[in-house]
């Protein structure tokens, strides 16, 4: 098949056609269509009094640590959910390059 033929019939494809039209009408710019990149922060996704655990019931003494080394609060820790954590990671692992995403 000549060049020329190719050329003629990629001109009369319907779909090459659709394609020109979309990016004619200015709907296919560069930069609107891939990863959209909007993640909030985890400090963002706080929700007071969510707590990231589920631990069972103490089953043997309870320790006790020296008053110094006991903190009261973590002041602006995030309140989320373990799973809510779990999600916002897996977001933010889909931007990195790997061998998955990018080969």
């Amino acid at each position: 098949m000549s060049p020329a033929a190719t050329v003629t019939q990629l001109k009369s494809c319907p779909h090459a056609a659709a394609a020109k039209a979309e990016k004619d009408s200015g709907k296919n710019r560069i930069g609107t269509r891939g990863l959209v990149l909007k993640e909030k922060l985890i400090f963002e996704h706080t929700d007071p009094g969510r707590k990231g655990y589920s631990l069972p019931a103490l089953d043997v003494s309870a320790a006790s640590l020296p008053a110094d080394l006991v903190r009261e609060e973590i002041v602006d820790f995030p309140e989320v959910s373990e799973v809510d954590v779990v999600r916002h990671f897996t977001r933010l692992s889909t931007w990195n390059y790997g061998v998955d995403t990018g080969f």
